[in-house]
Formats: structure tokens, sequence, C-alpha cells
């Protein structure tokens, strides 16, 4: 898996839950059974990637979309249900969009977090990892493996359109190896 795709991973939503979701002491066991429960799937993660195209070309106007995904100083140790109603009810226009593709805010939350375990996990396997982590899913690292091309597709669909909400300061990996 190229740094490219995991990259990716991070999508725009993925900073909702990388921040504090991202760490397990910081959400209920529940939530981390619930993650590694969760099963990906190409039209959950084509609809994840449509959500996200829309959202970029909302932030682009409406810079309160990009406050949606900003994570927020105080939420370290807030379930996933807390974050989900709270985004819910303070980014309709956000909601909206999810909605449109078939997503809630909770299944967003909960998808990145999957797809961002899987596809760590993956890239540890090819840097020599030989036993998965606990919490994370076999069926969604082999899903992850078994996508590569469909997934690395619409990350570059997906780079074609300006994220508003980046941080100028982040690394650019376009001089990664793939």
């Amino acid at each position: 898996m190229n740094s490219r795709l995991v990259v990716g991973v991070l999508l725009f939503l993925s900073m909702m839950a990388a921040g504090p979701l991202a760490r397990a002491q910081d959400s209920t066991e529940a939530d981390v059974r619930e993650v590694k429960a969760y099963r990906l799937t190409m039209p959950k993660t084509a609809s994840f990637y449509a959500a996200t195209k829309n959202l970029r070309k909302l932030a682009a106007t409406d810079p309160k979309a990009c406050a949606a995904a900003e994570p927020v100083e105080g939420e370290e140790g807030k379930t996933l249900t807390e974050r989900a109603k709270k985004i819910e009810a303070s980014y309709p226009k956000v909601v909206s969009l999810l909605k449109a593709e078939g997503l809630t805010v909770r299944e967003v939350l909960v998808l990145t977090l999957a797809q961002m375990q899987a596809g760590m996990a993956v890239y540890a396997k090819s840097m020599g990892m030989k036993e998965l982590p606990a919490e994370v899913s076999p069926e969604n690292v082999a899903f992850m493996e078994q996508h590569k091309k469909e997934l690395d597709a619409m990350q570059a669909e997906l780079e074609k359109i300006p994220d508003p909400c980046k941080d100028g300061d982040q690394d650019d990996d376009s001089g990664d190896e793939q």
C-alpha cells in the first residue's frame, strides 16, 4: 500500500475521528468493538468518497463545513454517538450531504476509523508486521488489499478537487514511493 492511500484514508471527515477517537483509550470499548465489527464494502466506500467530494465543494463556499471536520479540544473521551450528535446539531448542511449519499454522521465516523485502521495495518504488513493488533478487523485489511486499485482510483479522483480545509503546513507526500 502506498503512502498516498494511507493519507487518502484521512479524508475530509476523517479529522472528526482521527484525533481523539482514533486512540482506543479515549473511546469506549463499545466503540472499539463497533469499529472492528464494521465491514468495509465498495458501495459504502464509494458513497464516502462521493460525500467527501461534495463536502469539499461545500467547504469552498461555506467555511463552517471545515469546522465540522476539525477535532475540537476537549472531545477526548467522547463516544462516537456523542460526537455524531454534536456534528448533527451543529452542521445540518454536512448532514444533508451525507444523507444524500446514504450515510449518517455516525456511520462516517465508524467507517473512517475502520478504513484508517485497515489502511495502516496494510501498510504495517508491507513493512513486515506479522500479527494484526486485536482491535483491527482482518476482513477490513483483506478488503483494503483486495480493492487497492479501486481505492487508489477513488483517491485520485478526490485529489482533483482542492481541499479548502487542508492546512497549508501539512506534508505533501507527492514524492513518496508507491
